[in-house]
């Protein structure tokens, strides 16, 4: 309050202070418009040994080039690992320990859960292969604009780690409301560090090579990529058979 020459007082506001306030007001109206985004997404990296015989030709074969799909299996009981299942119905890894029970709990909420393989490293004096897969989850009662920004929200990220990068896959909300009002064009460009390597790993695949992009085409049905896939596939069957007889002799 203030006085003025005729002694008349008035209250004084503060015009920053009600930009502030009615800033604050239009965001929390813009927010109230979308729901929260640990009822929508959720998103993590998690790492996995192959299995046996099979999982390694997985990992070093055709099958398993960056991007390619994973299917999560769940066993009844719930402390069995979470099983990581190749195109063929085959299972390549399992999963324990938190990244397991973090599926399990998307899994009994009824989402959707999908896997992208996004790097895998090995170990040649250990002869032990390590990869990473993207972990996500959709919950299957968004509605249809929501559902439909973080599908193509999905595929740009997988897009972004087919090319050899590592992005963040966990949003804040204010990000989430971002991917559901760009239906799905805005992503992040904050990158998530890598894992850490033991001395002597190296990289045995952080990028989608072209061939590789053209097999994955044709795996999916693509025409006029057969040819390319075709001579893709003898020559990494050869490479696979190479690299099991050396690592289980």
């Amino acid at each position: 309050m203030c006085a003025n020459s005729s002694g008349e007082t008035r209250s004084y506001r503060d015009p920053l202070g009600e930009q502030a306030r009615l800033f604050g007001d239009a965001r929390r109206r813009r927010e109230a418009r979308f729901p929260q985004v640990e009822q929508s997404y959720d998103g993590f990296y998690c790492l996995f040994e192959p299995l046996g015989k099979r999982g390694i030709s997985y990992l070093v074969g055709g099958e398993g080039i960056i991007g390619s799909e994973l299917q999560a299996a769940f066993e009844a009981d719930d402390t069995r690992p979470v099983a990581l299942v190749a195109r063929d119905g085959e299972a390549v890894a399992f999963i324990d320990g938190e990244p397991a029970e973090r599926l399990r709990r998307l899994r009994e909420k009824g989402w959707t859960v999908r896997l992208a393989l996004s790097l895998v490293m090995y170990h040649p004096f250990g002869k032990r292969f390590v990869a990473e897969a993207a972990c996500f989850g959709c919950a299957g009662d968004n509605d249809e604009a929501v559902a439909q920004a973080l599908d193509s929200f999905i595929a740009n990220i997988t897009y972004r780690i087919n090319k050899g990068d590592h992005p963040r896959l966990d949003l804040t909300q204010d990000q989430f409301i971002k991917v559901v009002e760009s239906k799905g064009a805005w992503y992040l460009t904050k990158r998530q560090p890598l894992p850490p390597r033991e001395e002597g790993t190296m990289y045995y695949r952080r990028r989608r090579t072209l061939t590789e992009g053209l097999v994955a085409t044709a795996i999916k049905g693509g025409r006029g990529c057969k040819i390319a896939a075709t001579v893709f596939w003898a020559l990494v069957a050869l490479a696979v058979v190479l690299v099991v007889y050396l690592l289980v002799r």
